[in-house]
C-alpha cells in the first residue's frame, strides 16, 4: 500500500459519497460554527466548558459520520441528519480524548526556554504515537471492538503512510487555512473551511485502515457488512 494510493482512494471515495455526507454532516457542522462563533464573546468559564463539551459531542458525531459513510455506504447512516448518541459514541470520545492527551506534553514543552529541539523531537514522537493508535477511530465507528494495542499491531508494517496520513495531508491542507487565519474578521470563514480537509483526514483514516485489512486480513464489520471498495 503506497501513501499515492491512499490519498487517491480517499478523493474518489468522498467525491462518490458527497451527497450523503453532506445530507449527514450538515447539522452537526452547522453546530460546531455555531459554537465557535459564540465562543467569541465574552462568556464565563462554566459556559465555555460547556460549548467545549457539546463541540467534542458534535466532533464525535461528525467522525463516526465519515467513518461509516466511506467504509459501510451511505446507507449505513440511516440517512439521518443527526445519528443518535450510543455507546459507540461514547467509547469513540474516550479514544478520542486519550489521543489529544498524546500532545499536551509537547505543547506544554514549547512554552519552556530554550529547548525548541525538546519539543520538536516530543512533537515528532506524538504524532508518530498517533499514527500508530489512531485506527481506533475508524473501526470503533463502525461498531467492531478495537483497541489501541490492537491498532499498534495493525499499523507496525505501515508507519510511514500512516504518518502521511496523520501529518503530512493536514499540513498540506492546513497550509491555507493558516494564511486566511492571519487576515482580521477570519475567524467564521477558517471555522467553515477547516471542516473540508477535517472530513479529507478522518476519511483518509477510514480507506487507510480499509486497505490494511485488504492487505492483511479479510475486511467487514461483525455484523457481516462488508467495506466499500472504489
Amino acid at each position: 500500500m503506497r501513501f499515492g494510493q491512499i490519498v487517491r482512494e480517499t478523493v474518489i471515495g468522498v467525491l462518490q459519497n458527497r451527497d450523503a455526507l453532506i445530507r449527514s454532516l450538515l447539522v452537526p457542522v452547522a453546530g460546531v460554527i455555531l459554537i465557535e462563533l459564540i465562543s467569541l464573546l465574552p462568556l464565563n468559564p462554566g459556559i465555555r466548558i460547556l460549548l467545549t463539551l457539546l463541540e467534542s459531542a458534535l466532533a464525535v458525531l461528525i467522525t463516526v459520520t465519515i467513518n461509516r459513510v466511506v467504509l459501510l455506504g451511505p446507507a449505513s447512516t440511516g440517512y439521518r441528519i443527526l445519528n443518535p448518541w450510543t455507546r459507540r459514541e461514547t467509547r469513540l470520545l474516550f479514544f478520542m480524548f486519550g489521543l489529544g492527551m498524546i500532545f499536551v506534553i509537547p505543547i506544554l514543552a514549547l512554552f519552556l526556554p530554550r529547548i525548541p529541539f525538546v519539543s520538536l523531537t516530543l512533537l515528532a514522537l506524538c504524532f508518530w504515537l498517533e499514527a500508530r493508535l489512531i485506527l481506533v477511530l475508524p473501526v470503533t465507528a463502525v461498531d467492531r471492538h478495537f483497541s489501541f494495542r490492537d491498532s499498534w499491531q495493525a499499523t507496525r508494517n505501515y508507519q510511514w503512510q500512516m504518518l502521511g496520513v496523520v501529518f503530512l495531508i493536514p499540513l498540506t491542507l492546513g497550509l491555507p487555512l493558516a494564511m486566511i487565519g492571519a487576515l482580521d474578521y477570519s475567524a467564521p470563514l477558517v471555522t467553515l473551511l477547516r471542516i473540508v480537509p477535517g472530513v479529507f483526514v478522518i476519511a483518509a483514516v477510514a480507506v487507510t485502515f480499509r486497505q490494511i485489512e485488504l492487505e492483511t486480513g479479510p475486511g467487514g464489520s461483525e455484523t457481516g457488512e462488508q467495506f466499500e471498495t472504489f
